[in-house]
C-alpha cells in the first residue's frame, strides 16, 4: 500500500493508493484551499505542488512528517 499524508494549515489530506497489483504512472488533481487553487502531481517517487495563481505568503506543507514551504512564484517538488 502506498500512503501519502498532506498537512496544510490545520487540515489533513490523505491519499491511499494500493500499489501491489496496480500499474499507475501518476495521480494528478486540483484543490481549492482558502480561495487559491493548487495542482498536485504525484508519481511513485515525486510529489509536485504548484499554485495555479500567485500566492502572497509561503504555505507550510507536511509530507511524510517533514515540513516544506511552498514560496510565492515557486513550485514545490519533493522526491522520496
Amino acid at each position: 500500500m502506498f500512503h501519502l499524508d498532506f498537512y496544510m494549515r490545520h487540515r489533513y489530506f490523505f491519499i491511499y493508493i494500493f500499489d501491489e497489483d496496480m500499474e499507475w504512472k501518476n495521480l494528478k488533481f486540483k484543490i481549492n484551499w482558502r480561495g487559491v487553487r493548487y495542482e498536485f502531481n504525484i508519481t511513485k517517487n515525486t510529489i509536485t505542488l504548484k499554485p495555479l495563481v500567485t500566492i502572497r505568503q509561503p504555505l507550510s506543507v507536511e509530507i511524510y512528517g517533514k515540513e516544506y514551504l511552498l514560496c510565492p512564484n515557486q513550485v514545490l517538488k519533493v522526491t522520496y
